[in-house]
């Protein structure tokens, strides 16, 4: 798919059909992930949990429910929700690892676009569970990550639609 199309199709999702994405299809937005842009190229400080358990996801949102606005929906039934993580040591000595994360999260969510994939960059439920180390822990991850940001990912209810894209969204400063 041409980049441009890519930018108009791509768009938080909130619906998901139940219906487990493929191996094939995650490693797609895994690929995302695995180019993207990090400083220094420290690909060892962060971390990928690929989650597809029902029963984990849904003890996830359990343990967030009380914090959470939407405790009903932190990932929107998405079937398959990634974690990106990062070391614990580095987010308190350094900001870059977000900004590592951000471009992972962000390119996973283009090429879940690119395969035709809906999926949602999520950030809510982060603070609530981390917050709680035992339900960390329970995620087996490598000594000293924790999780940043997350990607939901399945099929979308609704089909992607291009949208309108409206330039200078963001205020622009020209010199």
């Amino acid at each position: 798919m041409e980049f441009s199309n890519v930018l108009k199709l791509r768009k938080s999702i909130r619906g998901y059909k139940p219906e487990q994405i493929t191996k094939e299809e995650l490693e797609k937005v895994l690929w995302g992930a695995y180019t993207a842009p990090v400083g220094r190229g420290a690909f060892d400080s962060l971390h990928l949990a690929v989650i597809q358990d029902p029963e984990v996801i849904e003890n996830i949102r359990l343990a967030v429910a009380d914090k959470m606005e939407s405790p009903l929906k932190p990932f929107y039934a998405a079937p398959t929700v990634i974690l990106v993580c990062g070391q614990k040591s580095k987010v308190a000595e350094k900001v870059i690892v977000y900004a590592d994360v951000a471009c992972v999260t962000a390119q996973m969510h283009l090429a879940a676009t690119d395969a035709g994939l809906g999926s949602i960059y999520l950030h809510g439920f982060i603070a609530p569970l981390n917050a709680k180390p035992e339900e960390v822990a329970k995620l087996g991850l490598p000594e000293g990550f924790i999780p940043l940001a997350a990607l939901s990912v399945g099929y979308p209810k609704e089909p992607l639609a291009e949208r309108e894209l409206k330039w200078e969204k963001i205020a622009t400063t020209y010199l």
